[in-house]
């Protein structure tokens, strides 16, 4: 998600191409979008799942939580910006907050990094049995 227009269609040429070449699909699209039409994508979205500091925020530790069932149901997740956090057309489609548990700031990789490998080992129900993410 990029905020302006011109940059975002730049960016989904460059995106597209990329992954063209790594899929080999001929119809791969790479997506980047602006603040208000990802807003837009978003409105039809259940189970927003916004990653920022927020006063009602479960917190995401080593241990299993509350955020990790957050996680569980999470329909879409939206990280914000280094500098800024989430934009405020973002955030109001959230339904649920999360913030990492660390004693320091983190930059977009690092956190996106966590919260992937967080949702990767989540337990998921199959059937009767209990399924984690595979080793």
């Amino acid at each position: 998600i990029v905020t302006h227009p011109r940059l975002a269609a730049r960016l989904s040429k460059e995106a597209t191409a990329f992954r063209h070449k790594f899929t080999g699909e001929d119809n791969a699209v790479g997506a980047v979008l602006t603040i208000e039409r990802a807003s837009a994508r978003l409105s039809g979205v259940n189970g927003i799942v916004a990653v920022d500091l927020h006063a009602g925020a479960s917190v995401l530790s080593a241990r299993e939580g509350p955020a990790h069932r957050v996680l569980r149901g999470a329909g879409a997740l939206i990280l914000g910006f280094e500098s800024d956090g989430i934009p405020a057309p973002l955030l109001n489609g959230a339904t649920a907050y999360v913030q990492i548990q660390s004693r320091t700031s983190l930059n977009l990789a690092a956190s996106m990094s966590i919260v992937m490998h967080c949702m990767a080992w989540l337990p998921v129900v199959a059937g009767s049995e209990e399924v984690v993410g595979s080793e």
